[in-house]
């Protein structure tokens, strides 16, 4: 295997590539599977790395996020309706019943700001600390929205976005029966 933080910095310079490339997508299940993908990935090389011992107290550098609320318009504009998504906020407590609304536009935007800090972090030859502050903020942040973004991913890269890969439901189909119908003749459940 190779050098974890080699691997962490090609997987994080591939996600804010496939963030990037949003605008030039086609939207669709492709979209989806190629996010999904990029996610997974990088959480992966994160997960992967030595927290190292140094906590520096410097500020992390800054980055230049102009470009966010373009990139996060681009990114729901491939997901439509399909954007928003229920997590809950800590799937371990039983008596959390109350999920609350997403968007992956705005999660995935988030992860791409994210890792535009840990990437300089990693570009800062100097910085003491760099190790640490990445795998603190992956296991503290970015590392959760990750994890929520990945089940509506899934689900968005298995069976299409609607009015995408397949007509929209009906306004009075609100049971979603329209759309196991129709996944059923695509791929033959009942």
């Amino acid at each position: 295997m190779g050098d974890p933080v080699v691997a962490f910095q090609q997987a994080a310079e591939n996600y804010r590539a496939a963030i990037e490339a949003a605008k030039d997508s086609e939207p669709g299940a492709s979209f989806a599977r190629r996010l999904r993908n990029a996610v997974a990935s990088v959480y992966l090389a994160a997960a992967l790395l030595d927290s190292g011992d140094l906590f520096d107290e410097d500020d992390a550098p800054d980055i230049d996020t102009t470009r966010s609320s373009e990139l996060e318009s681009a990114v729901r504009s491939r997901f439509g309706p399909a954007d928003t998504f229920w997590e809950v906020w800590d799937p371990t407590e039983l008596d959390e019943s109350d999920p609350s609304c997403g968007t992956l536009a705005g999660e995935l935007v988030e992860i791409y700001e994210d890792l535009g800090v840990a990437l300089a972090l990693l570009a800062m030859p100097e910085r003491r600390g760099a190790l640490w502050d990445i795998t603190e903020g992956f296991a503290d942040h970015w590392g959760e929205h990750a994890v929520n973004v990945l089940r509506p991913l899934h689900q968005l890269a298995r069976y299409g976005i609607a009015g995408f890969d397949y007509p929209l439901p009906q306004p009075h189909d609100t049971s979603g029966a329209s759309r196991r119908r129709l996944i059923s003749r695509l791929f033959g459940r009942r």
